[in-house]
């Protein structure tokens, strides 16, 4: 009886394509409180002050940009636009800076908008650069300032 010598080989596949890296993105959850004053700021008459708080995420870009003029509001069914207003005591407002990859960034920035706005969108838009963004709009609660 002749024996053959029988070997197996293990075959493996090397891919020339690199694992897919997921799109960058920018995640921003927002939540506001609408008060009639805030801080000693006092809204024009008809107007009331919105405080959104913001948590911006990167996730994947270098670097992305924040200031707080780099944000306004689109309020209501005409999607009327706002800019931030400057309250001198409100805390934490968004620095100027960038939110390097992988970090967040929690800040306030607030807005002198109509009573009875109904609804509202943040919008990001930095001077320079395209971003995807991820907006979760979290609704707003009316409040009242104590001091």
């Amino acid at each position: 009886m002749l024996l053959q010598k029988v070997t197996t080989q293990a075959s493996s596949t090397v891919s020339s394509e690199s694992p897919v890296k997921p799109m960058p993105t920018v995640v921003i959850n927002y939540y506001g409180w609408v008060y009639g004053t805030f801080a000693g700021y006092i809204p024009e008459p008809g107007r009331t002050v919105l405080v959104v708080y913001l948590q911006i995420e990167n996730h994947g870009y270098d670097r992305v940009p924040i200031a707080p003029n780099y944000f306004y509001l689109s309020v209501g069914a005409q999607h009327q636009q706002f800019s931030p207003v400057y309250i001198p005591r409100l805390m934490e407002t968004v620095p100027v800076t960038d939110v390097l990859n992988g970090l967040t960034v929690k800040a306030y920035v607030a807005f002198s908008i109509p009573v009875g706005f109904g609804m509202y969108s943040l919008v990001y838009q930095p001077d320079t650069g395209s971003y995807d963004v991820q907006y979760v709009n979290q609704g707003f609660t009316t409040a009242t300032e104590t001091t």
